[in-house]
């Protein structure tokens, strides 16, 4: 039941989600702060983590689970914005 029970509250946490472009050319770098899902929108994404020996190319609507701690690289191929939101849930205080 410990599963179930971690789920409900989940449910129950306010959750932050950030929304940014991603513009062709530029590539975004930073450390994630939580445990958070990532995803796309708009154009392909690439994506690079220190701690994966892949790379990888998110297509629109896709997702990926992202580590609190660890540090990814953005980028887009094309001439296409990529548009992106971070989603994580506030801690319980």
């Amino acid at each position: 039941d410990a599963p179930r029970f971690a789920s409900q509250q989940n449910e129950r946490l306010p959750k932050v989600v950030v929304h940014f472009p991603v513009a062709p050319g530029t590539t975004l770098t930073w450390r994630v702060e939580a445990h958070s899902t990532l995803a796309v929108n708009g154009a392909r994404l690439w994506l690079t983590r220190v701690c994966s020996p892949y790379d990888y190319w998110l297509v629109p609507g896709q997702t990926i689970n992202l580590q609190r701690g660890e540090r990814i690289w953005l980028s887009t191929d094309g001439e296409r914005t990529a548009h992106v939101s971070l989603t994580y849930l506030l801690p319980a205080r």
